[in-house]
């Protein structure tokens, strides 16, 4: 139990430091301003829990080995651009 005590004594610290020095990287800055808009936006939430759900429904027929439809397809890859046109939602993707 002492070993476990020490470990975290010496790994706690250093965890703190490096998340520390993680949030303070620029990259980081904005990864963050483009996850908070996107939290921020109903709709592009709205846009990527269709999209998600439309593309776990065409997998879900690919692996039951049935044929997708042109017309599903077409009406997904239509909804993906519509997506991705979302500056906001393309900004959460990136």
């Amino acid at each position: 139990m002492e070993k476990n005590v020490q470990t975290e004594d010496v790994v706690l610290p250093k965890t703190r430091e490096l998340c520390e020095a993680i949030v303070q990287q620029p990259q980081f800055q904005s990864i963050r301003q483009q996850v908070d808009s996107f939290m921020a936006d109903a709709d592009a939430q709205q846009q990527y829990d269709s999209l998600s759900e439309k593309g776990r429904q065409l997998h879900h027929k690919q692996q039951q080995g049935l044929e997708l439809a042109p017309e599903e397809i077409s009406a997904f890859d239509a909804e993906r651009e519509a997506f991705f046109r979302n500056p906001v939602a393309k900004g959460f993707v990136d």
